[in-house]
């Protein structure tokens, strides 16, 4: 009875000691697992989210024409044209045309829809015009929701309109027009990234005699063309 006793009472001794190893150790081997667990989770998470995220837009501002022939006298018309700003949308631009002004003139401005109606205050002209001559500041911003200008901006879209009138430019000159931006932002004022500008050339036609060399020129090398063909044809008969 004594030895069964003492056997028992080893055995209720050692009992509770084998029970606690394996929970401690079960403690300790689970929480290094599930930290890379979450970390891992937590990578998946951020790697899913960039792949689904936005690009960043490249806008590109221009002007159309970008090359015109051009007489004393004329009237030029170019269109601002922004591109590239998908997917996001032009909440506001203020940009500077300058050229000029010894050969061209401002003659008129007109400002596109594009964010908005000026006259049912859906967009506010914020615009300096021409300061020093040469030099004219467009700067419009709109107050339209998002969704309203992606209905109002396709992928390419006029901002502006400006007639230039051209002065006494000398036969076959060039001179151009060229675009600085101040800022663009989308529609919560955020700053747009500018993938390129544009410019406009104006070059002046040839002087009238230029233009008579050039066509004597025509003529005679449509004279040399002919003269192999004429003999061809007069050997073809004497024989």
């Amino acid at each position: 009875m004594t030895g069964t006793w003492v056997d028992e009472q080893d055995h209720a001794r050692i009992i509770p000691r084998t029970e606690e190893k394996p929970m401690l150790s079960c403690v300790r081997t689970r929480s290094v697992p599930s930290f890379f667990a979450m970390f891992f989770v937590s990578f998946l998470v951020l790697f899913a989210v960039s792949l689904h995220a936005s690009p960043a837009s490249a806008l590109t501002i221009s002007l159309d024409p970008s090359g015109s022939i051009v007489a004393p006298s004329d009237s030029v018309f170019l269109d601002i044209v922004a591109s590239g700003v998908e997917p996001d949308v032009l909440g506001d631009f203020d940009i500077d045309v300058s050229f000029d002004p010894l050969l061209l003139t401002l003659s008129s401005v007109s400002l596109s829809g594009a964010l908005g109606d000026l006259s049912l205050v859906e967009a506010l002209d914020f615009s300096l015009g021409e300061g020093p001559p040469g030099l004219l500041n467009l700067a419009v911003v709109s107050l339209l929701p998002d969704a309203t200008l992606d209905t109002l901006q396709a992928s390419s879209f006029v901002l502006a309109t400006i007639e230039l009138m051209v002065g006494a430019i000398a036969p076959g000159a060039e001179t151009e027009v060229v675009l600085a931006v101040n800022a663009v932002g989308n529609g919560a004022g955020e700053p747009l990234p500018i993938g390129a500008l544009g410019s406009a050339t104006l070059t002046a036609v040839p002087e009238p005699g230029t233009l008579a060399l050039i066509g004597t020129g025509l003529v005679v090398l449509a004279g040399r063309r002919a003269r192999p063909t004429d003999r061809a044809a007069g050997t073809h008969t004497a024989g």
